[in-house]
């Protein structure tokens, strides 16, 4: 059952680490000083 747990805890994380370094990906290329993206923007590119 702990291993279970472990697994979930893991997989969690990783989605949170995923889905960070696309938001990074996503200003990135879609952004600069002059060219700001709203939150409903940024969701709809990811």
């Amino acid at each position: 059952m702990e291993k279970k747990q472990n697994r979930k805890a893991h997989s969690q994380q990783t989605n949170s680490v995923i889905r960070t370094l696309r938001l990074l990906e996503v200003l990135k290329e879609s952004t600069d000083e002059n060219h700001p993206l709203t939150q409903a923007e940024i969701l709809k590119l990811m």
